[in-house]
């Protein structure tokens, strides 16, 4: 496995070169970002700039003696000056003691099975200020042994707020997800007719009526919600995003990407929707049925997405969500 340098505060103030795995730098390039290669220039901002303007910071954890490099974006979200040695004893105290609770949960499973996961996660700075942070996790192993956890800290803070000033009378928005909802996302495209021929990606997270079945209501309402985030975080410009119904979710890839690049951002989008989602000392994993449509006709891509999803459920019974617990 290949490593991107990173540039590592000491505790003296200096820097020095360390390493982060390079599967980071997939995970934290939001659509449209380059990687330079050489030194930085105006037409190539450096990716510690990149990160930072998206509130987006880089994070390593050394397994061996919990030793942490840092991007100053993550420096700046936890409120602390970018200047010392950081340590993971240094880090826990700025977490909510839930979302400290949820963390340690989810890092021990992580470590344990030797997969990544996503958190969301309130942060109270020692300035008084509240944030909220979504914490992306992956894993380096080395002889079958996890060594290295690392992955990117993004400040959530005004997302969350937005999707919770929204209510029921918000026109055309799902309240829940902060999506537009179908007649909305109708609307979108119909104002917006294809040049060409489109694809269209509709994501049904099947196992969620067994999630509210046996944990309730709120269960399935807090996946919605994480599922919803995960897909924003893939959407890039050209790209429509809706929820159609209670459990589906349509996503429109711009007309102008060719059929590699649509294939590429499909596979990613449904990996990370289909990854496990932490609710109260349980890993829920509802499964998802998918289905892919390509035509240039924008007012049938939604119907014949659907009708497609249901072919597939009247071939397959609906399976249930399996639910793991981590307490």
């Amino acid at each position: 496995m290949g490593y991107i340098p990173v540039l590592e505060r000491m505790a003296d103030g200096h820097r020095t070169d360390a390493s982060i795995p390079s599967p980071l730098a997939r995970s934290w390039l939001l659509p449209g970002a380059v990687v330079p290669s050489g030194e930085p220039s105006a037409a190539a901002p450096s990716p510690g700039r990149l990160l930072r303007e998206r509130q987006i910071g880089a994070w390593s954890c050394d397994l061996d003696n919990d030793r942490l490099i840092w991007t100053d974006g993550v420096f700046d979200l936890f409120g602390l000056p970018a200047d010392i040695r950081i340590e993971r004893a240094d880090a826990l105290p700025v977490y909510s003691a839930q979302s400290r609770e949820s963390l340690d949960l989810m890092r021990a499973y992580a470590i344990r099975h030797r997969r990544g996961f996503t958190l969301d996660a309130r942060l109270d700075r020692s300035d008084g200020t509240v944030r909220w942070m979504r914490l992306t996790t992956n894993i380096l192993c080395e002889g079958g042994r996890a060594r290295r956890l690392f992955g990117t800290k993004e400040d959530i803070t005004a997302e969350r707020a937005q999707r919770l000033a929204l209510g029921p009378e918000t026109d055309g928005i799902d309240s829940l997800t902060g999506l537009p909802d179908r007649h909305a996302l109708e609307a979108r495209m119909a104002i917006n007719p294809l040049p060409q021929p489109a694809t269209m990606l509709m994501i049904e997270a099947t196992g969620l009526p067994a999630v509210s079945l046996r944990f309730g209501r709120s269960a399935a309402d807090a996946c919605l919600a994480i599922l919803a985030a995960r897909l924003m975080r893939h959407r890039i410009p050209g790209m429509e995003m809706g929820r159609t119904d209670d459990t589906r979710f349509a996503v429109l890839f711009p007309a102008a990407l060719d059929k590699a690049e649509t294939a590429a951002r499909k596979k990613r989008l449904v990996t990370a929707f289909g990854q496990p989602i932490y609710w109260q000392g349980y890993l829920l994993s509802p499964y998802l049925t998918t289905s892919v449509v390509r035509t240039r006709d924008a007012s049938a891509l939604i119907r014949l997405a659907e009708a497609q999803l249901d072919a597939r459920h009247r071939r397959n019974d609906r399976r249930g969500a399996r639910a793991i617990s981590l307490l």
